[in-house]
């Protein structure tokens, strides 16, 4: 049996047992050698930790400790050694790393931008209500929270605001923006009236002249006067302004009344102006019902009789007049036949409504194709007034302009921008003012003009969107389609005189021409020598204007 052996009885046991052995071999004469094997005690050597949780953390280990090892040689063949080993306990101490997250506040000094002082102008414009009011007062709400230094004051503006902005701009109170046709502009900038603003445009990375459809001579002074004009390449300069309410022939369609009549929707190339269209509004005209095939304005530059006209004239490429602005080009080359069936259909055929009859049948939704009462209506471009005067009165859809020789009726832009005058320069605040007219055409307004649609906007990743194609009316992707159209043409307006001779040339829905006074002749006579007339006299202020022009840091006249 083992004894429990300490480390003092080792060392006080070991000579004894040597002093034994030793006696033993001496005590007899003959003596007989025993071997005896002692084993040797060989103790397993354990490292205990002991973690103490402190600072420093200790460990206890064990570790292996010969204490003696005592060899003596007997007069035997065997020599035993005696090892004794003990568990002696032995600190060590460990340094253990403990990863502790510790937060550390450092003190930064950063540079902030100055705060951008407050700047106040004033803005005019006549969009207050319906679909264009809801664009504008949504345009002017976030304009605030996106930029709360500036501060918009929004004037209304009245029905003759031509002539009070002409006056204000004479007596040096005019507003620092407003909205405003070309022709507009066309009277003053000579005079300094308004503000050049490519510089300012510039600075502005994220202005891209690529992102809109281009409609000459509206912001900008152009003076292109011929087709074909590259409107997919994007705006040119010199600005003035940025394009807003944009204008196009757009044709709409009462679906109910055309299935009743037996009219199939309209596909390329099955839409002939003299033949398939025609045909249909004859066959939905029906004086029991009050239907008419189609509602047309009459007037010189919105009719359907030019558009009619050119697409079926010997010239491709036909303008309201010549690149040099010396004459009137608008029924040459065959063009007025475009007028004859106009005056046909109201005096002869009825499939349009004279304007005394156009009074009775628009009952109270205001006009008749919205009254359900017209087959065929060409819009301005903006449907969001019909929107909200049809709802499910009847199925309606925008359908692809009548066709001539050559393909459809040649698109018609025009457009109604936002302007910046001389004040905004008198007032130091120009830039605000642009900040202003971007922000009216960038993607986040005119998306909203989408959903409203009081007009078209010219916006390419606006007009684009699914929204956009979306109804209400069926087939609205249609307005993509025109815009995209090959050869369009656009209204000239760029010219001093503009507004003055289109006024005075008498063709109008109550025209002569459409009331039978006169024949097509005796009338197209008359108004080309009111036209031309105003060409002679103000072509020096023409000649003035594209002088203007071309004198501008970003020139583009040809």
């Amino acid at each position: 049996m083992k004894a429990n052996i300490t480390r003092r009885r080792v060392l006080i046991g070991a000579t004894g047992a040597i002093s034994a052995v030793a006696l033993a071999a001496c005590g007899e004469a003959e003596t007989k050698i025993v071997t005896k094997e002692v084993p040797v005690e060989r103790v397993v050597v354990k490292e205990v930790p002991v973690e103490k949780i402190v600072t420093q953390q200790v460990e206890r280990i064990v570790t292996q400790q010969v204490v003696n090892v005592v060899r003596e040689e007997v007069p035997v063949e065997k020599v035993v050694e005696v090892k004794q080993v003990v568990e002696v306990p032995v600190e060590k101490v460990v340094e253990k790393v403990v990863t502790k997250e510790v937060e550390k506040v450092v003190e930064k000094i950063v540079e902030v931008a100055p705060q951008a002082p407050p700047v106040r102008f004033v803005f005019h414009s006549d969009h207050t209500s319906g679909p264009r009011g809801a664009a504008m007062g949504w345009a002017l709400d976030n304009f605030a929270r996106e930029f709360p230094n500036i501060d918009v004051k929004f004037v209304l503006s009245p029905d003759a605001n031509q002539e009070m902005i002409a006056i204000m701009i004479a007596a040096g109170t005019q507003p620092e923006a407003v909205l405003m046709p070309g022709w507009f502009a066309a009277q003053f900038l000579t005079d300094g009236a308004f503000t050049v603003i490519d510089d300012v445009l510039q600075k502005h990375d994220d202005f891209d002249p690529t992102d809109w459809y281009w409609c000459p001579d509206e912001s900008s002074v152009n003076l292109v006067n011929e087709r074909p004009f590259p409107h997919r390449d994007g705006l040119r300069g010199p600005f003035h302004g940025l394009p807003y309410q944009g204008n196009l022939n757009v044709l709409s369609a009462n679906l109910a009344l055309m299935e009743s009549a037996g009219v199939e929707f309209p596909t390329p190339g099955n839409w002939g102006i003299q033949t398939e269209f025609s045909d249909a509004l004859r066959r939905i005209t029906d004086p029991e019902t009050e239907s008419y095939g189609l509602w047309d304005s009459g007037t010189l530059v919105s009719s359907n009789a030019i558009s009619w006209g050119w697409a079926l004239s010997d010239e491709e490429n036909l303008m309201y007049y010549n690149k040099d602005a010396t004459r009137w080009t608008v029924f040459d080359s065959g063009a007025d036949v475009g007028l004859r069936m106009l005056r046909d259909f109201v005096l002869e055929e009825g499939v349009v409504p004279s304007r005394a009859r156009y009074r009775e049948i628009r009952g109270d939704a205001g006009e008749p194709f919205s009254n359900g009462k017209i087959g065929f209506f060409h819009w301005g471009g903006g449907v969001g007034g019909p929107i909200n005067r049809i709802k499910d009165r009847f199925p309606w859809a925008l359908i692809p302009l009548p066709e001539g020789p050559r393909g459809p009726q040649p698109q018609k832009f025009s457009d109604e921008p936002h302007l910046i005058t001389q004040m905004a320069d008198l007032r130091g605040n120009t830039e605000a003012v642009v900040e202003w007219l971007l922000y009216l055409a960038g993607p986040k307004t005119q998306s909203r003009v989408a959903i409203d649609r009081g007009s078209v906007t010219w916006r390419k990743d606006v007009v684009r969107s699914p929204e956009y194609a979306a109804g209400p009316p069926e087939n609205h992707v249609q307005q993509l389609h025109y815009l995209e159209s090959d050869n369009p043409a656009y209204q000239q307006r760029m010219h001093p005189a503009w507004q003055e001779m289109v006024a005075q040339s008498g063709y109008a829905s109550n025209s002569k021409v459409m009331l039978g006074e006169v024949s097509v002749e005796q009338g197209i006579e008359e108004m080309l020598g009111i036209l031309d007339r105003y060409m002679e006299e103000h072509h020096d202020r023409f000649l003035e204007l594209k002088g203007w022009a071309e004198s501008q840091p970003n020139p583009v006249t040809p």
